[in-house]
């Protein structure tokens, strides 16, 4: 696993991710629309607020209140783990077992570039 995060990730300039003003309704429909299982919560110095995961809207859902009405950003993971795309994807994997999480924010210096996930972990061994 001495490759780089960025051997085996391609990342698009148009990830999958939420601005500020998003609300629940919008995330439900953008991760029902996509493969992706999470994304990113963007604020508006294009820094990464916070990590939203279906299971974060599952959660909300099942608590009654109206998606329509919270934002996005209410409801994220606020925790975030970053890394460099030219870190090795062991440095990845090493932050996902330590800190129990299974995405990390990837970025190009200060440029957002997308998420690695467990999933990009795994298939990157097989």
């Amino acid at each position: 696993m001495n490759r780089t995060i960025s051997n085996i990730i391609e990342f698009s300039p148009y990830f999958l991710s939420l601005g500020m003003e998003s609300t629940v309704q919008d995330a439900e429909k953008l991760l029902n629309l996509s493969k992706y299982t999470c994304m990113p919560i963007i604020a508006t110095d294009k820094s990464c607020f916070g990590i939203l995961s279906g299971i974060d809207i599952i959660q909300f859902l099942d608590s009654g209140q109206d998606p329509k009405k919270t934002k996005a950003w209410e409801i994220c993971s606020h925790e975030v783990f970053t890394i460099q795309q030219d870190e090795t994807v062991r440095a990845a994997g090493s932050i996902m077992v330590e800190h129990k999480v299974h995405n990390i924010v990837v970025y190009d210096g200060i440029e957002l570039k997308g998420l690695i996930t467990s999933l990009n972990i795994i298939e990157n061994l097989l």
